[in-house]
């Protein structure tokens, strides 16, 4: 198992409430060798991240804010904190086949791109434009020839740990009460799916808040 060391980020943006900086996608495409018997990746995202693995030959990864630019708890400085910094991302991927191994890890071949979520802060919440969907955009046959190039981002102090937290996984599955608010009742970890009867009744620039109780 690696931890890798190299941090790449989209750019050098850091959001604010007068500066919205959208969460970036980040997309490396990879060769492997040989058939493996095996793989595994080690990932560490600054702040918040979703990985993406089609079962092919290409990662996804959405980069979110979280506690690497908390830019709202003013009570607590936040805001100006000396860690704060663009939002960055290292990984390894590790495959094996017998002897033969390959690892591909962060540089600036990694492709990027602005997200859907134009807005997103710890704690109070995000805004996402489906306007700006990008279809399949973690699939081998995306065509990312119009995305920019990752830049190298400087390694964060600290040690370096496996984390052993559990994951986050779908214990539920909720349809929202529909008002000036999407109503779920309780305080959780959730992930808002659009449907067709959501579609229906919102037209393209209308304003929809979620917001849990």
């Amino acid at each position: 198992m690696i931890f890798s060391s190299k941090f790449i980020k989209a750019n050098d943006a850091i959001c604010d409430f007068n500066n919205h900086v959208p969460a970036p996608y980040m997309r490396p495409e990879f060769d492997l060798p040989f058939s493996p018997e095996k793989a595994e990746i080690t990932i560490c995202g600054l702040g918040f991240y979703e990985l993406y693995i089609n079962g092919k030959n290409v990662i996804g990864i959405l980069l979110g804010n979280g506690f690497r630019n908390p830019f709202g708890g003013f009570v607590w400085d936040f805001h100006i904190a000396a860690c704060r910094g663009p939002v960055a991302v290292a990984f390894a991927l590790e495959a094996f086949a017998g002897e033969e191994t390959f690892l591909l890890e962060a540089d600036e071949t990694v492709k990027t791109h602005p997200s859907p979520i134009t807005f997103n802060e710890i704690r109070m919440g995000c805004r996402y434009d489906a306007r700006l969907e990008i279809p399949n955009w973690a699939e081998l046959d995306f065509d990312d020839k119009n995305w920019e190039s990752a830049m190298p981002a400087q390694m964060p102090a600290g040690i370096q740990k496996l984390c052993k937290a559990d994951p986050i996984v779908i214990t539920d599955r909720r349809s929202p009460v529909f008002g000036r608010y999407l109503e779920y009742g309780q305080v959780d970890v959730f992930v808002c799916k659009g449907d067709l009867s959501l579609r229906s009744t919102r037209k393209a620039g209308d304003r929809m808040d979620t917001r849990g109780r």
